[in-house]
């Protein structure tokens, strides 16, 4: 899936995703919170986990089917520090995972816990650039958050 020209403010993403249902309207498509800021296209965001945008400022999106390899490994970077501080990381993890059907180099993902939100980045994936985690077992690595990576880059500098 790509953001066409002219999409809404900042759209020039490609991402890939799944089907869930097939009730919308004829030449329209529903697009999940991921998918949208994975296209570059701001979805409101509350802290009840529901999102969503007017259609009229999305313009279109270019959708085309493939077939996608399973994932074997992802390595996700958190925007800010204390997702690699809950305890149960793991469970948290494969919970949240289990709301994507695909991941796309890249891809902007919302990890929650608790009612936090947790903004990640896609960074690596493997046996290729998108994947689906459907019905497969996937090695996932932490990477330090993005603002910490910052920090140490400017103190190095």
């Amino acid at each position: 899936m790509r953001a066409a020209p002219g999409a809404g403010a900042g759209a020039a993403g490609t991402t890939h995703c799944g089907v869930l249902e097939f009730t919308a309207e004829e030449g329209c498509v529903g697009l999940p919170p991921k998918v949208l800021a994975s296209l570059g296209i701001a979805p409101e965001q509350d802290n009840t986990q529901h999102q969503g945008v007017a259609p009229s400022s999305v313009g279109q999106v270019q959708i085309k089917y493939i077939r996608l390899e399973k994932a074997t490994f992802a390595k996700i970077r958190p925007e800010k520090a204390g997702l690699s501080q809950i305890d149960e990381i793991r469970a948290v993890l494969e919970h949240n995972m289990r709301n994507h059907a695909t991941l796309s180099l890249g891809d902007k993902l919302i990890v929650w816990f608790r009612g936090k939100a947790f903004e990640c980045e896609v960074l690596e994936l493997r046996p290729a650039a998108a994947c689906t985690v459907i019905d497969t077992d996937v090695e996932l690595e932490l990477d330090l958050p993005a603002e910490a990576s910052r920090a140490a880059a400017a103190a190095a500098a």
